[in-house]
């Protein structure tokens, strides 16, 4: 299980790869390019939250007292500016469920048109190639 993890694919098409091929092709996904611009502005938001807990943490242990409401006002602003760059930059929900579609139609229109208990390790005898398990 954990090699199908680790080549990106569930068990059940790791199982058929290793069955039907006697290797695993790794599957390309199409993901979609990041935009620099909203790298730039989460690289700044990072620092900016870095800069609030390095000077949360020195005031604490130098104890003194902490402005509690500044520091809520500047995390809720940064909550709010996380929240239209995820509005601006969404990725639609099913994006990547929709490639997963694809290769299971595809497999299954490729799979109607073989005949799976042929070409079946067992049925040609090579079982023992095969570790079940």
């Amino acid at each position: 299980m954990l090699e199908a993890k680790a080549e990106g694919m569930s068990l059940a098409r790791y199982a058929r790869a290793i069955l039907t091929k006697g290797k695993v092709t790794r599957r390309e996904r199409d993901y979609p390019s990041i935009d620099p611009k909203l790298l730039q502005q989460l690289h700044a938001m990072g620092k900016n939250l870095n800069q609030l807990v390095r000077y949360t943490h020195e005031q604490a242990n130098a104890k003194h007292p902490i402005d509690t409401l500044n520091l809520a006002l500047a995390i809720d602003n940064m909550a709010e500016q996380l929240a239209r760059l995820k509005a601006q930059y969404q990725v639609p929900e099913n994006y990547f469920r929709a490639v997963e579609d694809e290769d299971v139609a595809t497999e299954a229109n490729d799979s109607a048109t073989d005949n799976p208990i042929e070409s079946s390790p067992i049925n040609n005898g090579n079982l023992n190639n095969h570790v079940i398990g």
